[in-house]
C-alpha cells in the first residue's frame, strides 16, 4: 500500500504488477486499452485521464501510471483502485483492487 498526502504530486509514477491467480506476472501485449479506475474515499469515480499509464515492460506484467500535474488527491482516506485491461475483442479483465492510503500533510 503506498501513502500518499492531500495535494500532493507524486514526482515518482506509482508502479503495478499485474499478476494471474498463481501470483506469476502476465504478459500484457493482447491488451489494446489499460485504465486506472480509481475511486474516492467516499465512493465517486476519481479522472486520471490527465495522468498516463505506459506498459514498457509488457511481458512482466509492469504498468506504470505518471500522475498528472495536478493532485488527485483531495481528502483523506482510503483511495480503492483497479486496472482495467481491454482486449481487442472488447472484452475486460480487471485486477485485484489496491488502495493507497491519503493523510494530511504535518501542520495541516
Amino acid at each position: 500500500m503506498n501513502t500518499y498526502f492531500v495535494g500532493q504530486v507524486p514526482a515518482r509514477p506509482a508502479v503495478f504488477t499485474v499478476v494471474d491467480d498463481y501470483e506469476d506476472p502476465i504478459d500484457l501485449s493482447s491488451y489494446t486499452v489499460v485504465a486506472l479506475v480509481l475511486r474516492h474515499p467516499f465512493g465517486q469515480i476519481v479522472d486520471t485521464s490527465a495522468g498516463y499509464l505506459s506498459r514498457a515492460q509488457q511481458s512482466d506484467g509492469l504498468i506504470a501510471y505518471y500522475w498528472p500535474q495536478t493532485s488527485l488527491f483531495d481528502e483523506p482516506g482510503s483511495y480503492r483502485f483497479q486496472l482495467k485491461l481491454t482486449g481487442s475483442s472488447g472484452v475486460s479483465d480487471l485486477t485485484q483492487i489496491g488502495q493507497f492510503e491519503v493523510r494530511l500533510p504535518l501542520g495541516e
